[in-house]
């Protein structure tokens, strides 16, 4: 299925790096929260739009992505990490 990499990878980062960051995680959440608040639990594309630290999360996240995703595709690095 074509580009499910290219959105899979992004997503797949954005989830560890809020794992590992919680002080990240929480002030997002609390945005989150706060313009669902605002907005009577309703998730349109103005109120995502509108939450600033939300694109700036996902802004810093996608470089570093696509920047191993390419490494890992030119070069053929492959994680040897135990996951369990």
């Amino acid at each position: 299925m074509a580009g499910t990499d290219t959105t899979s990878t992004p997503l797949y980062f954005a989830t560890h790096l809020l794992a590992t960051h919680p002080d990240v995680q929480t002030r997002l959440q609390e945005e989150i929260d706060m313009t669902l608040n605002k907005d009577g639990g309703n998730l349109t594309y103005e109120a995502v739009h509108g939450m600033k630290y939300l694109d700036m999360v996902f802004s810093g996240m996608v470089p570093k992505s696509v920047a191993l995703l390419y490494l890992v595709m030119t070069r053929g690095w492959v994680c040897r990490c135990n996951l369990t």
